[in-house]
């Protein structure tokens, strides 16, 4: 399997997730992509995103939670047409980016 492609099928949950119904923005390729999301189940090490069909998903990505105000900095650990779950790498509040994510700012 290709390293940049993850695997297209659920794997088994390892953490509870917590429902989350939040509006999201998925953001990848340094802030050249984007793509409105809903964050639909939430745990302390990654998140399940819900998008529209036809959404190129690589396997890095950030996501802004619209809601909250913070940037979820994410590895993609399985994908389908319509949903991802993904595993934090790192979280951050909008307010305090490091300066290798400030290019999205300007997606508040």
């Amino acid at each position: 399997m290709n390293s940049s492609n993850p695997p297209s099928s659920p794997p088994e949950r390892r953490r509870p997730r917590r429902r989350a119904l939040m509006a999201g923005l998925v953001v990848h390729s340094a802030g050249r992509f984007s793509f409105p999301c809903t964050i639909k189940d939430i745990s302390d090490t990654g998140i399940r995103i819900l998008f529209a069909a036809g959404s190129a998903v690589p396997s890095q990505i950030e996501v802004i939670n619209r809601s909250g105000g913070q940037v979820y900095h994410c590895d993609v650990v399985w994908t389908t047409n319509t949903a991802a779950g993904l595993k934090f790498r790192a979280t951050y509040d909008m307010k305090e980016l490091p300066p290798e994510l400030e290019f999205l700012r300007r997606f508040r």
